[in-house]
């Protein structure tokens, strides 16, 4: 019980640092757009496409356990 309520915490925890990358990923992209930087802003969406995936992946996962 105590290792299955432990899991849940640090899945929680890695997604809250995940959701941190992400909005500081669409601030990078969003000034490198601003100042025309395209291939730069086009890395950084692609980057940012990974991130929400594997949030999605972890929010899933975290539904499993907790059902």
């Amino acid at each position: 019980q105590a290792s299955h309520h432990l899991k849940i915490i640090m899945i929680q925890e890695k997604i809250n640092q995940l959701v941190a990358v992400l909005q500081a990923l669409t601030t990078q992209r969003a000034n490198a757009l601003r100042l025309g930087n395209m291939s730069e802003a086009q890395q950084i969406a692609s980057v940012a496409v990974d991130v929400d995936a594997k949030i999605h992946e972890l929010q899933q996962s975290l539904q499993l356990i907790k059902s």
